[in-house]
């Protein structure tokens, strides 16, 4: 049965993706579609202690990227892909 990561694991997860969605904005490294995946957050997986990491427990990841003004377009085990520019507005309600 799919459980959740413990909320300051989740925290900090979403906090990294967050970061990394930021760096890769900052550089003009995003044409339509960023995929992050499970070894961009290799060190965040490592020192959380996670050892089988899946996007899928990363609960509310969807609604925080949207306040930022991300869409989750595709979520596995081990990829995440968004876009920028998601409606923030239908996201939330």
């Amino acid at each position: 049965m799919a459980t959740n990561y413990p909320s300051h694991k989740l925290w900090v997860i979403i906090h990294v993706i967050s970061q990394i969605l930021q760096n890769k904005e900052k550089k003009g490294d995003i044409d339509i579609d960023v995929t992050i995946t499970d070894k961009d957050l290799q060190e965040c997986i490592n020192s959380l202690k996670i050892t089988n990491f899946n996007f899928n427990y990363v609960k509310s990841l969807k609604k925080s990227l949207s306040i930022e003004g991300w869409k989750v377009v595709y979520k596995e085990n081990k990829v995440l892909k968004v876009q920028k520019g998601g409606d923030v507005k239908s996201m939330l309600l």
